[in-house]
Formats: structure tokens, sequence, C-alpha cells
């Protein structure tokens, strides 16, 4: 039997149904939720969750923990007090993985379906989770998702377990937003240009530190630091030059917080920063000791590449 609460959430559920049985309340159980795998990167793990036909009125909540902590806990999910699990509950309004055709909101309809990507929790929004880190490369996750309690629904069963895994990375010149949050010491400069504005190594740590709380230049500025310096350290730019030339321009002269107070919504960067994104977590091919591409190469085309 898999755990999915933590010892304060699982006295939450105890209180709420001892009420509603003195209440003499009849509540069914909300339908089971599946899980499914899209695609792995070095540092994230992108899957859809697929409410069943009573919905998650209530968002959804998602368990996961790597695969040896779950073996070593008897296939159990260890409790997040123990650091070695995550929990994390989506029951608002994102702003950093949606696009058409998506469910605007975590709160899911009758058999609605939507992608989000554990291990790139930082900038999104509408999600309380006990840890925001991104995942570790080359590592086997466990997960499963169940929907949320909402008024006179009961919490659902776990869904499938999934296993899954980050991709080990062919390379060693791509790195996460994260890994370069955290090994500053690593950076090959000591300065960047984002727009128009330079900025020192300092403020750029700061402004990787910095939730984006919905703004779209935060978002953009967190994926394409890591593209400019896995590029420095040698990672081929051809897959993202125009991406970046887009995301320079519209950056221009704001200053990205907390350096500066600049804001963007974020519906403008989503298919910009999933691409660098994407780029940083070694999802594109695109080696190392490549040339910068000198083809010039049109937004249109870059979104429909992007599509495919």
């Amino acid at each position: 039997m898999i755990k999915r609460l933590s010892q304060a959430a699982g006295f939450l559920v105890l209180v709420a149904f001892f009420v509603l049985s003195a209440g003499g309340a009849d509540a069914a159980a909300l339908d089971r939720p599946v899980v499914t795998a899209i695609e792995s990167g070095t540092a994230k793990i992108e899957v859809t969750v697929t409410a069943g036909a009573s919905g998650a009125p209530g968002g959804f909540t998602v368990w996961w923990a790597t695969l040896e902590a779950f073996t070593e806990n008897g296939n159990e999910y260890p409790s997040t007090l123990t650091g070695r699990a995550t929990e994390a509950s989506f029951t608002g309004i994102p702003v950093v993985n949606v696009y058409p055709g998506i469910p605007a909101s975590f709160q899911l309809g009758q058999n609605e379906a939507i992608n989000i990507q554990i291990g790139d929790l930082f900038d999104e929004t509408g999600i309380v989770a006990s840890d925001y880190s991104e995942l570790r490369p080359g590592t086997e996750y466990v997960l499963c998702v169940f929907a949320n309690a909402h008024e006179e629904w009961e919490q659902s069963g776990n869904s499938n377990t999934l296993v899954t895994g980050t991709s080990p990375g062919d390379d060693f010149c791509h790195r996460s937003h994260g890994h370069w949050k955290n090994h500053p010491s690593a950076w090959p400069v000591s300065s960047l240009t984002l727009g128009s504005v330079l900025y020192t190594a300092s403020e750029l740590v700061d402004i990787l530190q910095e939730p984006s709380g919905g703004n779209g230049l935060v978002i953009l500025a967190h994926q394409l630091i890591a593209a400019k310096l896995n590029i420095l350290i040698g990672a081929d730019p051809a897959p993202v030059a125009a991406a970046i030339t887009v995301s320079d321009g519209l950056i221009g002269s704001l200053v990205i917080p907390p350096v500066g107070a600049g804001w963007v919504p974020s519906t403008s960067v989503t298919l910009l920063a999933e691409l660098l994104d994407d780029f940083n977590n070694d999802l594109l091919d695109s080696g190392c000791g490549g040339t910068t591409a000198t083809e010039e190469t049109s937004w249109g085309a870059l979104k429909e590449s992007f599509r495919r």
C-alpha cells in the first residue's frame, strides 16, 4: 500500500473524516486519475495527469521519490518529513507550461488532462510543494497522483504508480538553471547581458533565486541565463540561436527582478522559455563544440519548429 500523505496531512484527513461522520455526510470518493510519462530531461520529467469521470475539482496531488528510496522503504513512499519524498499539490492556475488546448487550471473537469513537469516547479504558480528542487540527472523515480478532496467529494485513491527517470545527459555542456544557481563558482564569466542590460554574476545569481510570481520576465531570464552559460562552456547554440535573439529583444531595456522591477506577461514567454528549458535539459540533441548558427530564423518558424 502506498503512503500518500505526510503525518500532518494524515492527521487533517482523520479530523475531516470524523467531522463528516458526525454530520452524517455520505461523500463519494473521486475517481482515480491516471499518470503517464511524456519525456525526461536531465533535471525534469514531464507527465500527463488525466482525471477520471468525476474530474479533479479540488486539483490533484503528486507524490514522488527516488526508486531507491521507495524500494528501501518497502515499496512505500517515505514520509516527506524524512526529506526522502516530495509532495506537491496542484490546485490553482499555472503560468509556465500553458499551451492552447491545455486546461487553464489544475482543477480538472471530467476526463480532462494536463501536462506538468516534475522538477520544473520553481517558477510555476498554483502549487504548494514540500520541495521545489530540480530532479537529479540519471536517476530513476517513482510517482503517483490522487485527486484532492473537494466539498462533497472525498479524496480519490492513488493513480497507477509510474516508474520513470531523468536522463544522464550525453555531455557536460548542458546544465539546468538550478545547476547554475547552485554552482556560481563554475561560471565561465563574471557577467552576462540580458536584453540590453549588463548584469554581474552576483546579480544574475539573485535573479536565478527569484521566484517568478507569474512574471514572464523572470521565467524567461532563468532559462536564458542557463542557455547562455551552457553555450559559453561548449553547447552548440544552433537549436536556440533564434530563441536567444528573440528573448533578448523581448527583454530589451527592462531590468529583471530583484535587480529591477521589469515585468512582462507570462503568456508572452511560454514557447521561448520552454524551448530554452529543453535545451538546458539536453533534450534538443545539440551536442557540444558546435558553432553559432548563421542562418536567420523567423519567430514564426521557431514556433512551428517547437510544436513538432
